[in-house]
């Protein structure tokens, strides 16, 4: 089943798969990931982490009190592409440059906690590559594919995708939307689990990494719907649900599904509402107790709205594209995207309710320091945020 689509269905497709992600908050507060994985040893080198930015290149904000709000932008270069990590008041850390970089994952090993690494797709379709700190980036190895039947089609370029888990060099990755393997990352060997009749929308791991989960096509014709399917390490069925989530779009694409575990037990898998007249949310499915129950998707306070409404010079809340939340005990942050890839980070509690400025792209997640992943690309490429 080849999909065809033309660039404008491209970024469409692009769009949905931004917003399945939801407007959800992200909180980060653990400890930062050490690499849980044996990686190829051929480093990319990256451009100095901090040479594109500097402070008297910053517009002066306005701090003369509470009622006024500070606005600042420390104007990074915007020929740059790949992604860049900057501190909350808009000033680059790192960078890591690639103009094909077009797909960004979360992924979780046993000492990240809440500040995953991030794993890039290119779209050269060489193995994806985690970015270190840095600024260099080492490369999955490619796996050797055991034998299986004729890959699916898809509408985001990508053939394989992995899961949102690292443990003891270990992972599960799904092959041309089709195949589900498990993948040793010191080898390259594969173990063939499960061959899927119609094609899987996504993939995610539990945290101990002993069950995967799959979102496949509920129909053929491949519609908003998409069956749950919960396999053990060895790929024995333990736990399937009919049309468990649901994103509108045209039939006959295909893109990802964003989803996660939330503990070795939970699923929590993207659902829009449109059969029940609800907001966007997700269905937290409690696989060894087939329970499930609804949370909305948390809304940008209006306060916040009021900020970015003045501030960017935007006449409509619709202008707004998604939003990222970062919380602590001390403080909240939001970086939000609107419909023109401009991204402001707000912080709504701070003596002078900073709005900055901090670019243009995609905000990827915040990590515990505070810090924004942002993903920069050239205007008209798409690009695809796969993180839950």
């Amino acid at each position: 089943m080849k999909s065809m689509i033309s660039r404008t269905a491209r970024i469409a497709v692009s769009l949905l798969l931004v917003c399945s992600s939801g407007l959800a908050g992200c909180s980060s507060s653990s400890d930062p990931a050490q690499p849980d994985t044996v990686l190829r040893s051929d480093h990319t080198a990256a451009a100095n982490p901090a040479s594109s930015t500097h402070p008297q290149d910053a517009k002066k904000a306005v701090t003369t009190g509470r009622d006024q709000e500070a606005v600042s932008s420390l104007a990074p270069r915007e020929d740059f592409y790949g992604v860049r990590l900057v501190q909350k008041n808009g000033s680059v850390v790192t960078e890591w440059p690639s103009p094909s970089y077009i797909m960004y994952q979360p992924v979780w090993n046993r000492y990240s906690g809440s500040d995953p690494q991030m794993l890039v797709y290119s779209s050269d379709g060489k193995p994806p590559s985690i970015l270190l700190p840095d600024g260099t980036t080492s490369a999955l190895a490619e796996p050797r594919w055991a034998k299986a039947k004729k890959d699916f089609g898809n509408d985001y370029g990508q053939n394989v995708q992995y899961a949102d888990r690292i443990v003891d060099n270990q992972t599960f990755a799904v092959k041309g939307n089709r195949t589900l393997y498990k993948v040793n990352l010191t080898t390259s060997e594969t173990v063939k689990l499960y061959e899927s009749k119609n094609p899987i929308y996504g993939v995610a791991a539990s945290p101990d990494n002993s069950r995967v989960a799959l979102l496949v096509a509920s129909d053929s014709f491949l519609g908003p719907d998409a069956d749950l399917i919960v396999l053990d390490e060895a790929g024995r069925k333990q736990y399937s649900k009919a049309r468990a989530s649901y994103l509108s779009h045209s039939d006959g694409l295909l893109y990802i599904y964003p989803f996660s575990w939330k503990d070795n037990a939970t699923v929590a898998v993207p659902v829009d509402g449109y059969k029940e007249n609800r907001s966007r949310g997700k269905d937290y499915i409690q696989v060894d107790r087939n329970e499930t129950f609804y949370q909305a998707d948390e809304q940008l306070p209006v306060e916040v709205k009021r900020l970015l409404l003045q501030q960017a010079k935007i006449e409509r809340a619709e202008d707004i594209s998604r939003f990222i939340k970062f919380t602590d005990s001390s403080s909240t942050l939001y970086a939000v995207q609107l419909v023109n890839e401009e991204i402001w980070i707000i912080h709504p509690q701070s003596v002078t309710q900073t709005v900055i400025l901090a670019g243009h792209g995609m905000p990827l997640r915040w990590t515990r320091e505070k810090e924004l992943f942002i993903g920069t690309k050239r205007s008209m490429d798409p690009s695809y945020y796969i993180g839950s």
